[in-house]
């Protein structure tokens, strides 16, 4: 499924994601993210689609930061560090 669209701005749907350790949910998001990136000659939209990967996302130790990680299709990460 392509996450990009050169039309109309597409409306981005719900993503839910939980990052845990063991048995302690240290992140929950719920998410509905839309980017738009503009060029010379085209204005394009990148949607997070709601079946991004989150697997390599990290709550951490209580000193260290906890890492949402979403990649999308292989050919992109989006980031969220909690300090």
């Amino acid at each position: 499924v392509s996450t990009m669209s050169e039309s109309t701005p597409p409306i981005p749907p719900d993503g839910y994601w939980n990052v845990t350790d063991g048995n302690i949910t240290c992140i929950r998001a719920h998410l509905k993210i839309r980017f738009k990136i503009n060029s010379e000659n085209e204005t394009r939209y990148l949607v997070l689609p709601p079946n991004a990967d989150s697997s390599q996302s990290s709550c951490g130790s209580s000193q260290a930061d906890q890492i949402l990680l979403l990649q999308i299709d292989e050919e992109f990460d989006l980031a969220f560090t909690f300090k």
